[in-house]
């Protein structure tokens, strides 16, 4: 029998061209699923990159709010800590065209007594800030704020409204360049307080005109040394000497992953006053002067600040001790020395928190410049003060306070508008919106 039409034999060749031909159309398969794969994670990585930016975004206009917030208060802290990235230059800058608009509302009552009978006198004032911000790209933004107040007093942005008219002055307290190099910011115009501070040498609402710096280093340990620079512009004259003050502050902060967390903040303040022209006796106050009426001392106040935390400021009831040490180097006499103390409990940033303060300062005569000192009370200088803080925040953005300042004058040989035996109360209650 004949087996040949069964058993033909198929070509080499023909074989494996059939083989080449299965092996490709796996290879298309496999590779089709691996294209499938590919594009399905590059999709994941899109999406993840677009929340990614968002949340950049968002990070970036919440910086830019606390930011805006923190010069409304007219609080002074360190600065934040610089980007680890390095400095963009104008020509590879993107522009953010970012505006941050933020203010508070005040309303306050003060009532002033005497232990000596003395009349009291009973007003209410009201304040209302307005600041906005707009970041031109990564290392330039502008900002301004509009206040209430009197335009003539830089310690006070408070508005009387006992009074028989309807009008109400306003000013801009607020109005400069700000631009960020890394550790680096610098600032020109009229500014946020730039110097870590108390009461005892600077008052809140005073801001600096002229140009200022900060600079802040984070070290390996996570502590942190920083200083800050600046030309203030008191007064400047068409014909005379203008007046003016250069001041600079070195400062240290401990690791804020500390338990008990400590800052000590060293500044030079050095007033040259060429001319008293546009002066009135909202900044003479109560520091010496000649017959001329030219103050009888020089000012070159240097200013010690130590501080300590415990324990982290995000519990409920942190506790921060404070305290503050002046002296005026160019004092015509020896009354040149002021101090103040500070205990803090609690915190005022969310609904239900209550916070307490309890200080006591003493100043003499001439040891800081009354101009930009406290404006708290009736005194800029040679007074002796307790005073006592309660804030209760009722909801988020708001604030309810009540302060007790117990003072009376410190040396009776200079003349004063109060007895010097007079122990005076102010008492303020007051509520306040932040937007």
């Amino acid at each position: 029998m004949n087996h040949a039409g069964c058993n033909k034999i198929i070509p080499a060749p023909t074989l494996l061209a059939v083989a080449l031909v299965a092996t490709l159309q796996l290879a298309g398969i496999a590779r089709a699923d691996d294209l499938a794969d590919l594009r399905a994670e590059l999709s994941i990585l899109r999406a993840e990159q677009a929340r990614l930016a968002e949340l950049q975004k968002k990070n970036e206009s919440a910086l830019l709010t606390l930011e805006s917030r923190l010069a409304m208060t007219g609080q002074t802290v360190a600065p934040p800590a610089p980007s680890a990235t390095p400095t963009p230059t104008p020509s590879d800058a993107k522009p953010y065209s970012t505006w941050t608009v933020t203010g508070d509302f005040r309303v306050r009552n003060q009532l002033d007594t005497s232990d000596q009978r003395a009349p009291d006198r009973d007003r209410s004032q009201i304040r209302a800030r307005l600041a906005a911000t707009y970041r031109l790209n990564d290392w330039l933004r502008i900002g301004a704020r509009a206040v209430t107040g009197d335009p003539d007093d830089p310690k006070s942005s408070d508005a009387q409204i006992q009074t028989w008219n309807n009008d109400l002055q306003t000013s801009l307290d607020l109005a400069y360049l700000q631009m960020d190099f890394g550790h680096t910011s610098i600032y020109a115009g009229k500014f946020p307080q730039i110097f870590a501070r108390t009461e005892l040498v600077w008052d809140g609402d005073v801001t600096l005109s002229g140009i200022g710096a900060t600079h802040k280093k984070i070290l390996a340990s996570g502590a942190s040394v920083r200083s800050s620079a600046a030309i203030f512009f008191v007064d400047e004259q068409a014909v005379g000497p203008d007046s003016r003050m250069g001041g600079l502050q070195v400062g240290y902060d401990s690791p804020s992953a500390n338990l008990v967390r400590f800052d000590v903040s060293a500044g030079l303040y050095r007033y040259q006053i060429g001319s008293i022209a546009n002066a009135n006796k909202i900044d003479f106050r109560s520091n010496l002067r000649r017959p001329d009426g030219v103050y009888l001392s020089d000012y070159h106040i240097g200013d010690l600040i130590v501080g300590a935390t415990w324990p982290r400021p995000d519990s409920a009831w942190p506790i921060r001790v404070v305290a503050d040490f002046a002296k005026n180097f160019g004092a015509a006499n020896d009354r040149n020395e002021a101090y103040g103390i500070d205990l803090i409990m609690g915190r005022a940033a969310k609904a239900g928190d209550l916070r307490l303060a309890y200080g006591y300062s003493k100043t003499e005569v001439d040891a800081v410049l009354a101009a930009f000192s406290t404006d708290n009370i009736g005194l800029g200088t040679n007074y002796r003060l307790h005073a006592l803080t309660i804030d209760y925040t009722p909801t988020a953005r708001t604030q309810l306070s009540g302060i007790w300042y117990h003072y009376k004058q410190n040396d009776p040989a200079f003349v004063s508008t109060y007895s010097p035996t007079d122990w005076l109360n102010r008492f303020r209650l007051y509520f306040q919106v932040n937007f």
